[in-house]
């Protein structure tokens, strides 16, 4: 299930697309992205027309990320592969989209190749806007870490804005600066269009239950399950289920952290679902895994940023990438096994 590298995670999901599925009507295919072929999102629904309730399961949607993502899809589809030997119960269909941004999973970067967050794009032509961003947190988030300026601009911050506000605004994405981290564009990305081709094929009337399940690691502690939900009819279910021990339920509506943020790819699946269909009930769900402390990922992601596209150090990049990948798969048994378990007792608990 778990493959070190975007080829190798890309080429295993192919080769479950091409098995068998007992009960399911099976259909796949791949759009390529910056129209290269070895980045690609591809995707596979599998649908039994007596089934009322669908998984769409996205991974890799802030690219480095997907390594967790891309290996839940795989046993999602082995463990079904496994009950079909002796059960034909086929309650779920699903619709599994694989790398979504697979540029950033195949290059170790959270972003497209044109630097943008897909988690901040999935926005009308309207919206791609941020007028009250300071200038100061660019400033800050594009200099280099290891130096007097940061360090100067850091205490700046604080003193203006205090470290919770600051921090607000920059986990919550911004619109101006094109360098910047968690930068949300200007318009929309190729990769959601081709989202939206892929949610397309997809005759929801048949549904009366759709969960979206869009899979992150790095928030968190170590390989514990964050259900961040947006809705409160969504948090309202799951506050009705017993967790378990590594595994909690945040309401990002009410979290001052999240509550401010825009252009989210479940944000933007519920809307495009609910003009689609609106009698169907939608739950939309980020699943995060966590891996190390915030302030560790934070400098990780500040150093990639800077040898990216401020510096244009390809060497350094290079050799930080790498680094960066670590702080979002780790490669360790026992995070894997946690990552794995929190996901499938989390699912025994919609069916």
């Amino acid at each position: 299930m778990w493959r070190n590298n975007y080829s190798e995670s890309r080429d295993l999901f192919r080769q479950y697309s091409l098995k068998e599925y007992k009960n399911f009507n099976k259909q796949k295919g791949f759009y390529l992205i910056d129209n290269d072929v070895e980045t690609s999102v591809d995707y596979l629904f599998l649908h039994n027309e007596k089934s009322k309730n669908l998984h769409i399961l996205i991974s890799g949607t802030h690219g480095v990320e997907g390594y967790a993502g891309s290996a839940i899809q795989m046993k999602t589809l082995q463990s079904y592969i496994e009950q079909s030997k002796y059960s034909s119960r086929t309650e779920t269909s699903y619709l599994i989209i694989h790398g979504l941004n697979p540029y950033g999973f195949k290059n170790n970067r959270r972003c497209t190749k044109n630097n943008i967050d897909l988690n901040r794009n999935y926005l009308e032509k309207d919206n791609f806007n941020d007028a009250n961003y300071p200038k100061i947190i660019f400033e800050l988030i594009s200099t280099f870490l290891f130096s007097f300026q940061f360090i100067y601009l850091f205490f700046c911050i604080l003193l203006k804005y205090g470290y919770t506000e600051a921090r607000e605004y920059i986990i919550k994405g911004q619109y101006t600066y094109n360098k910047g981290l968690f930068y949300g564009g200007k318009s929309r990305e190729h990769n959601i269009e081709v989202l939206e081709n892929i949610l397309s094929i997809v005759d929801y009337n048949y549904f009366d239950d759709v969960y979206i399940f869009d899979i992150h690691t790095g928030l968190g502690s170590y390989g514990n399950l964050s259900i961040m939900v947006i809705q409160e009819e969504t948090c309202k279910k799951f506050n009705k289920m017993t967790f378990n021990s590594t595994t909690q339920l945040v309401n990002m509506c009410t979290d001052n952290i999240y509550k401010e943020s825009k252009g989210s790819i479940i944000e933007g699946i519920y809307n495009y679902l609910t003009k689609t269909n609106s009698k169907i009930n939608i739950y939309p769900i980020i699943l995060e895994y966590g891996t190390y402390s915030n302030l560790k990922i934070f400098a990780y992601l500040l150093l990639e940023n800077y040898y990216y596209c401020i510096s244009n150090d390809n060497s350094k990049w290079c050799k930080q990438s790498k680094k960066l990948k670590s702080v979002f798969y780790i490669e360790n048994q026992y995070w894997k096994d946690l990552v794995i378990n929190n996901y499938t007792d989390f699912i025994k608990l919609l069916r």
